[in-house]
């Protein structure tokens, strides 16, 4: 929770994320976990500092490669930072900062962003997606 909170300080932090459409359709979780989650991610998307794009089923990618996990690029506004890129696992984060892996995670990012839905399309779809779940058993 103390992460979420850096999303809507004074100064809060800018944030990305790019979320597989599979997300929004698997079911987990006891009755209303989905729906609550759909409507915290809206909430969140609707942020001015953060954007949210969905990565639909039938979109190519250039590469024709998609992740074998998630991963979160690091990139702080203060360039004597690091930028880093931390691989989630079943157990825990394993962070690289080797020059090689961030450049070939920022490639990575920047074709899953251009195979994404837009901003827009993306939080239509959430709220959709949200509204159906509401009305489903």
């Amino acid at each position: 929770m103390e992460r979420q909170r850096a999303l809507t300080r004074e100064t809060p932090f800018h944030y990305e994320a790019i979320l597989d459409e599979t997300l929004l359709v698997r079911h987990c979780g006891p009755p209303g976990t989905r729906t609550a989650q759909l409507d915290h991610t809206v909430r969140l998307a609707e942020l001015p500092t953060v954007t949210v794009r969905v990565l639909p089923f039938d979109r190519p990618l250039v590469g024709h490669y998609l992740p074998a996990s998630s991963f979160t690029y690091f990139r702080l506004d203060d360039p004597v930072d690091p930028e880093l890129v931390v691989l989630d696992t079943e157990s825990s984060g394993l962070i690289l900062g080797d020059k090689e892996d961030i450049s070939h995670y920022k490639r990575l990012f920047e074709r899953l962003r251009e195979a994404a839905f837009s901003p827009e399309e993306s939080l239509a779809l959430l709220r959709a997606v949200r509204d159906d779940a509401e009305e489903s058993p």
